[in-house]
């Protein structure tokens, strides 16, 4: 046991430290709320915005989705605007990865195969801080289906 403890001590005091810290950190958090440098929490004398998404096909076979938030308004980062409406703009997720940011009310998909395709947008501030309501973070999702040859209704011959 002495051996392995002298072998391996750096890993040893490495678990202990982040064991501590995120102990540390989840006493911190849970008084004050969800953490003030990722989230921004929504103004609680103002109703949070339902995230709709609506998508769509240009001619050329690309795809967009347009976005809608009651009282949000789509900005370019860092925009001094003053208003009764939160400003920000929309990170567009492909699964896990981000594939676009909306800083106005369209974002662009580009091109898709056949298949479907699951794309969930998260409203956040002007700082890139995801904007949390009462009910957690304020998003949406969509499925769009891109119809392939195996979609195509097959003809039968005459």
């Amino acid at each position: 046991m002495i051996t392995f403890i002298h072998r391996h001590w750096h890993g040893l005091v490495l678990i202990a430290v982040l064991f501590v810290t995120a102990l540390m950190a989840s006493q911190v958090n849970s008084k004050s709320g969800p953490p003030r440098s990722v989230f921004v929490a929504w103004p609680a004398e103002r109703s949070a915005p339902e995230l709709v998404l609506t998508p769509g096909q240009y001619s050329d076979g690309t795809w967009f989705v347009d976005l809608r938030a009651e009282g949000f308004a789509f900005s370019e980062l860092c925009q001094a605007v003053s208003g009764p409406q939160t400003i920000g703009h929309a990170h567009i997720y492909k699964g896990d990865t981000k594939v676009a940011a909306a800083y106005v009310p369209r974002a662009e998909l580009g091109a898709l195969s056949p298949g479907q395709h699951r794309f969930r947008a998260v409203l956040r501030a002007q700082d890139h801080r995801a904007l949390i309501g009462p009910d957690g973070l304020i998003t949406a999702q969509i499925v769009i289906h891109v119809p392939g040859d195996a979609d195509a209704t097959p003809v039968t011959p005459h």
